[in-house]
């Protein structure tokens, strides 16, 4: 990339929804850089010449560590890390990304004027849309309601909601995780509060599952951690919120108590409908780190252990299903993690496969 990133989002553009020049590459935003300062940079990874470019054509214009939106070219309107960032699908923002809430690393003192972006914790409320047919980012102008980073997003496909973006839990940077969720209705453009979760979930996984209108978050801390460096906190029980928006249900039980960790649905194959929970760690620490997985099934609303275990026991990884519809050779079907931080706190170079 042409910067250095951690804690950015990166979206597939896909072309089943993104038409023009864009489609079928990388979107990645945000993130912290190496000198610790938070990122309004945007950068798009084309498959075709294995480039990084940036989406603005002066990327020193893009200002670091903002309070209020910035609306200059190519660049994010506010600093983000530990954000989101979720395709929208359908209706009138279909092939937009929405990208919601996260981390500026803007503390305001005194307090934020009005029309900030940021809260007094340095904690993002605001959200924008990148158009990849323009290659802008724009403010939208109705914010959150609560201001959270380290959250879960989806679009919903099913349903009341279909069409809607799921905004759920994360943390304030105050000390404390959130149990809220709000939904982005592109129709109006605005967010509202919807059937909170059982518990506060900071650092939580989730996967919309085949239904299109139930969405599993599972695991999660219930406190924030301490600073952006050694993210994490003490971890919730070891149940899901098992969510259709406008009610909430608790989920079976996880053999461990995770945070950090990913959540996966797998679309095809002998496991399909299930969803593939993988690593995190249980105390916030790297003693902490696992290395177990569990599948959890929506028909019996249960968790199940898998027998299999990770070569690597990790944390703030990713995973991603190498879906069959679109992924041809020996590997379709299969799920890819990769990286994260190890039990002594090292970065991870190696990626492994769970083959179902």
């Amino acid at each position: 990339m042409n910067s250095s990133r951690y804690g950015q989002t990166a979206t597939f553009l896909d072309p089943t929804y993104v038409t023009g020049s864009l489609a079928g590459k990388v979107l990645i935003t945000g993130g912290t850089d190496s000198a610790g300062l938070r990122l309004s940079t945007a950068e798009i990874y084309d498959p075709a010449t294995g480039t990084f470019s940036y989406t603005a054509a002066s990327p020193g214009t893009c200002s670091p560590d903002s309070q209020t939106p910035t609306p200059t070219a190519g660049c994010m309107t506010a600093s983000r890390t530990f954000h989101s960032a979720t395709l929208i699908t359908s209706g009138p923002d279909k092939g937009e990304v929405l990208l919601a809430g996260g981390d500026s690393g803007f503390i305001p003192f005194p307090p934020p004027s009005a029309g900030a972006c940021v809260d007094g914790n340095g904690i993002v409320a605001c959200a924008e849309l990148f158009n990849p047919a323009t290659g802008n980012f724009t403010i939208i102008p109705s914010a959150m309601n609560t201001a959270r980073e380290h959250h879960f997003a989806t679009m919903i496909s099913t349903g009341t909601f279909a069409g809607d973006v799921l905004v759920a839990g994360g943390d304030d940077n105050s000390g404390t995780g959130l149990s809220s969720i709000e939904i982005f209705d592109p129709a109006i453009g605005s967010f509202t509060v919807q059937t909170a979760l059982s518990q506060a979930r900071g650092y939580l996984a989730g996967a919309l599952l085949s239904s299109g209108s139930q969405i599993l978050l599972d695991g999660g801390a219930a406190s924030a951690g301490g600073s952006f460096q050694a993210p994490g906190g003490t971890p919730v029980s070891t149940n899901g919120d098992l969510s259709t928006i406008s009610s909430d249900s608790a989920s079976g039980n996880m053999s461990s108590a995770r945070e950090n960790q990913t959540a996966t649905l797998l679309t095809g194959g002998p496991l399909q409908g299930l969803v593939l929970i993988v690593g995190g760690d249980s105390n916030n620490t790297t003693a902490g780190v696992l290395a177990s997985g569990e599948l959890y099934s929506s028909v019996t609303n249960s968790f199940g252990a898998l027998a299999a275990t990770l070569a690597t026991a990790r944390r703030y990884h990713t995973a991603t299903y190498l879906d069959p519809s679109v992924v041809t050779g020996p590997r379709a079907g299969d799920v890819l993690i990769v990286g994260g931080q190890d039990t002594s706190g090292n970065p991870i170079v190696g990626l492994e496969l769970f083959s179902p």
